[in-house]
């Protein structure tokens, strides 16, 4: 059995919806003041239009003529996000910091930064960013979910499954929350004894079922389940699993290798023959399946002769 979890779900990735000034209308006599107003509503209105590459020109202006001008830097960061390039990622990161330092409580900007910093591979910033965001608002969810991801990709298990719990608190109709917490709970199962291990095991299921439920075709819970389901010993209803995942994404190569595994151990081979042909021809084709062909192909002829009345070695390889 290729106990392959599919990975994590990526992050929310969420980036903020841009903001409104503040401050209202200018007054008449600040020129400048009226010119930053200008050119960031400007800028604000070519980034909710998506076209957030013309924006920056205007938005860059309004933090030039208005250097604390807290939602033009926010804005300047959503508009380099979108625009690529070898140094947008950087301008974005200065953008959401210069916010920042203005107003230390901007938990939107901590947010968008957490974002930034997780793109470049940089989770211990990334992880401070998210941290600093959901300690401002207790209702965002989007930072608990991006820290249960960052958290999870450095096995920091039990953490994970903490943000992930209150960003569940937050909103449960998220079905990426559920199968992302899930994987954790199967992961702490994983590495548990016994009894402590089964009941990780069923808290995973009960999160994929409620995934599955809000996304019936999210074929990475139903090949979850299954393997879960074995590790549970459960055995037809794992089979059922990798059937319903197989259901949705029928050239599923994974799913067709732990079938016909789990048909052939228990000796089912009819069965099992079906689906190590079936996965053979479509791994031969996927790059990353192809290391596990040859012994695909050693049960295809052992089972083949199986079904034609010979006997079976149960211990070849």
């Amino acid at each position: 059995m290729r106990l392959f979890l599919f990975v994590v779900i990526s992050s929310v990735f969420i980036i903020a919806d841009p903001v409104m000034a503040q401050d209202g209308a200018p007054k008449a006599a600040a020129l400048e003041r009226m010119s930053a107003q200008k050119h960031f509503q400007e800028g604000t209105d070519l980034l909710e239009s998506k076209q957030g590459d013309l924006g920056v020109a205007h938005l860059s202006e309004a933090v030039r003529l208005k250097p604390d001008f807290r939602e033009a830097w926010y804005n300047l960061g959503l508009a380099y996000s979108g625009r690529g390039g070898r140094d947008s990622g950087e301008k974005e990161i200065f953008a959401y910091r210069k916010a920042i330092s203005i107003d230390p409580r901007y938990s939107k900007a901590y947010f968008n930064l957490g974002v930034c910093y997780e793109e470049k591979g940089d989770l211990e910033k990334a992880e401070r960013a998210y941290r600093k965001a959901a300690s401002l608002d207790e209702r965002d969810f989007g930072a608990r979910m991006n820290l249960g991801v960052v958290l999870a990709d450095q096995n920091r298990l039990k953490e994970a499954s903490k943000y992930y719990e209150e960003a569940l608190e937050i909103n449960d109709q998220v079905p990426d929350l559920h199968f992302n917490l899930g994987r954790v709970y199967t992961r702490v199962g994983d590495g548990v004894p016994g009894p402590e291990a089964r009941k990780y095991y069923e808290m995973a299921l009960d999160r994929y079922a409620q995934a599955l439920k809000l996304k019936p075709n999210m074929y990475k819970a139903e090949y979850n389940s299954g393997l879960v389901l074995h590790m549970l010993g459960r055995t037809e209803e794992e089979i059922e699993a990798f059937k319903r995942a197989l259901a949705l994404r029928a050239r599923y190569p994974q799913a067709l290798y732990n079938l016909a595994y789990t048909f052939e151990s228990v000796h089912r081979y009819e069965d099992a023959l079906v689906y190590w042909e079936r996965y053979v021809k479509i791994a031969e084709k996927v790059p990353t399946e192809r290391a596990y062909v040859p012994a695909a192909r050693r049960a295809i002829l052992r089972l083949r002769a199986v079904v034609q009345g010979e006997s079976i070695d149960e211990d070849e390889p």
